[in-house]
């Protein structure tokens, strides 16, 4: 599926948020507000996620957090409308809605600070179809659990080991961002942390480090599982 220049005129999106403007921090003000105004709008959702890539956006999201170019409540802004459009395209009716493929592209490069750092932009704000979101964050969970203690994954999230990067520790932590999301679907989140087979609740509380504050996180998803 792909947006028309006449139906939505995203040609002149593409060249904002994408272009050499948007690697640089720029972010057009018109743009982010069509964008606001659209994110509810399930079939432009679905042509939006079809035509810009998990890759495309995680490298938006990223390259911006790192420019320092560009005010906090602009990205702010711009990561609540990206999250509320995928969680559209993710309820969006019939087969065009983001499934499967679409959770495989998102969580590429799982152990990258700019990929946790754009998981949990991409996450925490939108409300999402709860089969997605169940599927994103056991295949999260699975990753997380097959990644030795000394691998990148885990160097990525630890204080004492820490690459050289500009997003700060505790905005690249996926399973934050996972835990951010189930927050707002309690149903989801309920069914994910009571797992049977893969018994997450076990490790993420009493097994796994948490950098900085994110542990608040997956309170507020046992809080709101009601567990």
């Amino acid at each position: 599926m792909a947006l028309s220049e006449h139906s939505y005129g995203y040609d002149s999106f593409v060249q904002s948020f994408c272009g050499a403007g948007g690697k640089k921090g720029a972010i057009d003000s018109q743009d982010l507000a069509e964008l606001e105004k659209r994110r509810n709008d399930s079939d432009f959702a679905v042509a939006f996620a079809s035509v810009m890539p998990p890759r495309q956006l995680k490298s938006l999201l990223a390259g911006l957090r790192r420019a320092h170019a560009i005010q906090s409540a602009n990205l702010d802004r711009l990561a609540k409308a990206l999250s509320t459009l995928l969680g559209t395209a993710s309820r969006a009716p019939g087969p065009a809605r983001i499934s499967a493929p679409y959770t495989h592209r998102l969580l590429e490069n799982l152990d990258t600070p700019e990929t946790g750092f754009a998981i949990g932009q991409l996450l925490r704000y939108g409300r999402f179809d709860e089969p997605f979101l169940r599927d994103l964050a056991a295949k999260t969970y699975d990753y997380e659990r097959s990644q030795a203690p000394g691998s990148s994954y885990w160097r990525n999230l630890h204080p004492d080991s820490q690459p050289m990067c500009a997003i700060p520790l505790d905005e690249r932590d996926p399973m934050a961002g996972v835990m951010a999301a189930l927050a707002n679907h309690p149903r989801a989140a309920r069914e994910f942390l009571t797992d049977g087979r893969r018994d997450p609740l076990e490790y993420l509380t009493c097994e796994r480090f948490w950098p900085g504050d994110t542990e608040a996180y997956l309170d507020r998803a046992i809080d709101i599982a009601g567990l």
